[in-house]
């Protein structure tokens, strides 16, 4: 058992392609809700910058060419990992858009949901595989969604009348 009651970094490799940046970010945001889960009090990354070329690099490629000290430095400018669930509350503006209720709709079915671009379908876990959703189950898990934001909603009016 590994006493997590302390201050965790992550560190993905940096890599030029935007789609793996994306997924290398969802992956991030993930792995720090397990570890804030088992008990680590922060969770931060360290953004590797790309190597001299522009291309991908590892943090074994940036300690060869720029050593622990220059490390060290990168390490103290890294910021928490926003936790999946953090989206702006629905009495802000920046919490009633598309890409808010996006963001809730991650929060609450990230693990049963996943959107594959190239095939231009949505899976969906069903407890024993991941299956094409030719049901439209994203559907209905969207609905749910906004049917939250509309008892998000009342609560906050009900909040303004008291």
């Amino acid at each position: 058992m590994i006493d997590w009651n302390r201050l965790v970094y992550i560190v993905f490799d940096y890599d030029e392609k935007p789609g793996t940046r994306r997924d290398a970010d969802f992956a991030r945001r993930r792995l720090a809700k397990e570890l804030r889960a088992a008990g680590a009090t922060e969770v931060y990354s360290v953004d590797l910058p790309p190597s001299p070329n522009g291309s991908k690099q590892g943090v074994d490629d940036f300690l060869v060419a720029h050593g622990a000290e220059a490390f060290r430095r990168l390490a103290a400018q890294a910021q928490p990992v926003p936790a999946l669930d953090s989206f702006a509350p629905i009495t802000k503006a920046e919490g009633r858009t598309d890409t808010a209720n996006a963001a809730r709709l991650v929060a609450r079915y990230a693990d049963v949901t996943r959107w594959v671009g190239p095939w231009d379908k949505w899976l969906i876990w069903d407890g024993c595989r991941w299956k094409m959703d030719q049901a439209r189950a994203i559907d209905l898990k969207a609905k749910d969604i906004a049917a939250d934001l509309f008892v998000e909603v009342a609560a906050v009016l009900k909040e303004d009348k008291e």
